[in-house]
């Protein structure tokens, strides 16, 4: 295996990747050797799927019309090739320009793509585990958060991390269960209270764990879910 440059941004991409896990942009010498297939595009002028926010493309920047959201997939509408791939560490390149067609910081666009080209091996309580140990998607090894799975901010914040979100459903259900655990806290016998603390923890540290992920299930797969 070889490493060549993406010839859109530069970064070094292995050659047998379909596409660059920074930018969506095709690696040619991949590509070429596979079957012709109906295109799928946004700009329609060198046909690439890879538009950015302001809906220019990312390669021929020419200025073009929004995608329509029938072109942008969840992961329940992948194919089995394309399944295969993201078993291989390569996302489908829709599903990437989707990513980067966000507009959110670039550390969170960098860890959507690693959640998108990692599968998942088990959800205990929220808390996926990936197949893959990449030191982006490990839980609980540093409070300093910035482009890793978990999130300090969720951590202070608890349920309202969700409602500033907009992920309104589990922000309620997560402050409604702290509600309750800080009434027992208040109000109950000791053992009882000893509980509610412990409960209280294990919330926060599952608040901080899958935070991101959670982001990743509104803004990418677009989900609607209560945990």
């Amino acid at each position: 295996m070889a490493l060549i440059a993406c010839k859109l941004c530069g970064k070094s991409v292995s050659s047998r990747a379909l596409a660059c896990p920074k930018c969506g942009c095709p690696n040619i010498l991949r590509t070429a050797q596979q079957p012709a297939a109906a295109p799928r595009k946004n700009c329609v002028d060198c046909e690439y799927f890879g538009m950015d926010s302001s809906f220019a493309c990312n390669l021929c920047e020419l200025q073009g019309e929004p995608p329509k959201s029938s072109n942008l997939r969840s992961h329940s509408q992948i194919t089995a090739a394309e399944q295969s791939q993201l078993q291989q560490g390569t996302p489908p390149s829709d599903l990437l320009a989707q990513i980067s067609a966000l507009e959110i910081d670039p550390h969170l666009q960098e860890l959507f793509t690693l959640i998108a080209a990692t599968p998942i091996s088990a959800n205990l309580l929220g808390i996926r585990r990936f197949e893959v140990d990449i030191p982006q998607l490990r839980h609980f090894r540093t409070l300093r958060t910035t482009g890793v799975i978990d999130s300090s901010q969720a951590l202070l914040m608890g349920g309202f991390y969700y409602i500033l979100h907009g992920i309104w459903r589990k922000g309620v259900l997560v402050i409604v269960l702290q509600l309750g655990l800080l009434a027992a806290l208040l109000f109950c016998i000791v053992p009882v209270q000893i509980a509610a603390v412990i409960g209280l923890a294990l919330l926060q540290l599952i608040v901080f764990a899958s935070a991101k992920y959670d982001r990743y299930r509104q803004l990418v797969l677009e989900e609607v879910f209560w945990w």
